[in-house]
């Protein structure tokens, strides 16, 4: 299994300049080239939130599927918060999420790649 680790922070609820769609298409079209299907990766969704001390999630997806998503810091995750970071849980759903915050969404989007 190949291991890929992205923190991503804030893009959600805050961020900023992600220069242009091209920079996402092309980094998409490397995740998807690189057809790595077992994979886990740390989440870091940052806000004045009851839940930031809990940060960063640990999740592991096989096959577009989550198989597993905790908090790093051994608490359970409410049911709540669940739905939220489920629309992160997976780098296609990032990369989704991104294309819908920088058409509009949100007031600033930050993205790092590695």
């Amino acid at each position: 299994m190949r291991k890929l680790v992205l923190i991503v922070s804030a893009f959600a609820l805050a961020g900023c300049s992600l220069g242009s769609q091209t920079q996402i298409e092309r980094n998409r079209q490397k995740w998807q080239d690189a057809n790595i299907s077992h994979y886990r990766f740390n989440l870091f969704v940052g806000c004045f939130c009851v839940f930031n001390e809990d940060m960063p999630l640990a999740i592991e997806v096989k096959d577009g599927q989550v198989v597993s998503m905790e908090y790093q810091s051994g608490n359970e995750i409410d049911a709540s918060n669940r739905e939220l970071f489920n629309k992160y849980a997976t780098i296609d759903r990032i990369f989704a999420e991104l294309e819908t915050n920088i058409d509009g969404k949100a007031d600033e989007v930050t993205v790092k790649y590695d």
